[in-house]
Order: structure tokens, then C-alpha cells, then sequence
């Protein structure tokens, strides 16, 4: 088991062993759960939390990184992202001249990540995919419909009730202003 304490604070925390060990921690696994679940033992889990097998045999680390979900090279010191970094075009829903236009960087990606990362960026999906399926316009019209429809009630009612012709025409172009027309 790794302990950090004073003697241990220069932790290498890129190292496999404590990466594996923190993963199997996050999760609330015994080493005896992460061995069965790595088809490995449990004694061999220990020595590499333990740091004394330096070396894992490949077919664990790529059985813990298909296992906690987090890419070979995160649990290898290589990088700090602990996602999976392949994936087929048809997985992220990317069309081929995206993809070709990410990779020839005819796309700024830093701009692209600034965009994906953006707590907002989610939302502004949504306003484009309405703007490109046109159900903006749709819901516009569907609300000038209905001011079309209650000026004609407010022209019946002036026919009825002459004595409110007056607030009838205020009320008929209050409405009429806030119709919205495609230029």
C-alpha cells in the first residue's frame, strides 16, 4: 500500500504504482477486488503499489486502463489526462473533412478547446442546431400567428363593444409592435 507521509512526500505521483493505486482508492477497491477484476492476484497488485515490481506486465496496465476508463498513457506517467486519446471518427460523430481539417490545423484547436471547454459552449450548441433546423423561425412564426389571431379577436370585439374602440386600437398596435418579421 503507498503511504505518503514525511519520509515519502517526494511521491512520484506520474509513477504507474501510485496512479494504479489512487484509481483503485478513488474507487473503494480492495486489492483483492482490482486483482480479480485484472485477472491478475492480489500479492501482485501489492508489489506494484508498493513499488516493488517496477514494471508491470502490459497486459494489466491494459486491463486497468480498459477497466477505470482512463487511456494506457495516463496510467504510464505520459500525460495528465486521464482520458482515452483514440478514437474512431464514427465514435466522436465527426465528418471526415472535420477531422481532416483538425489534423492539417486549418482549425485553430487551441480556440476549438476553449470553445468545448466553455460552461456555455453547450448551450450555444443548441441555439446553432435551432438556427440551422430553423425551429426558431418556426417558434417566431408560430407567435406572430398568435398576435395575428388576437388582433383579429380585438377587431371583433370593436365591432361589438364601439364604446372601447379606443383602448381596442392601442391594444391592436401594442400587438402589432411585437411582431417579429423576417428581413
Amino acid at each position: 500500500m503507498i503511504k505518503i507521509g514525511k519520509a515519502d512526500s517526494n511521491i512520484n505521483t506520474s509513477s504507474f504504482a501510485w496512479r494504479l493505486h489512487n484509481l483503485r482508492d478513488k474507487h473503494g477497491l480492495s486489492q483483492m477486488q482490482l486483482a480479480k477484476e485484472l485477472h491478475t492476484t492480489s500479492s501482485q497488485i501489492s508489489r506494484i503499489e508498493s513499488r516493488v515490481t517496477e514494471y508491470p506486465s502490459i497486459e494489466i496496465v491494459i486491463e486497468a486502463a480498459k477497466y477505470f476508463h482512463v487511456s494506457t498513457d495516463y496510467l504510464l506517467g505520459i500525460t495528465q489526462i486521464t482520458s482515452t486519446k483514440s478514437y474512431d471518427i464514427s465514435e466522436l460523430g465527426l465528418s471526415e473533412e472535420s477531422v481532416t481539417r483538425l489534423i492539417t490545423r486549418r482549425i485553430d484547436v487551441d480556440i476549438l478547446n476553449r470553445l468545448l471547454e466553455h460552461e456555455n459552449f453547450p448551450k450555444l450548441c443548441i441555439m446553432i442546431r435551432n438556427y440551422f433546423d430553423d425551429t426558431i423561425a418556426e417558434g417566431i412564426m408560430a407567435r406572430n400567428k398568435m398576435i395575428d389571431f388576437a388582433v383579429d379577436q380585438l377587431t371583433d370585439l370593436m365591432t361589438a363593444e364601439p364604446a372601447k374602440r379606443k383602448e381596442i386600437i392601442k391594444d391592436k398596435q401594442f400587438l402589432s409592435l411585437t411582431e417579429i418579421r423576417r428581413e
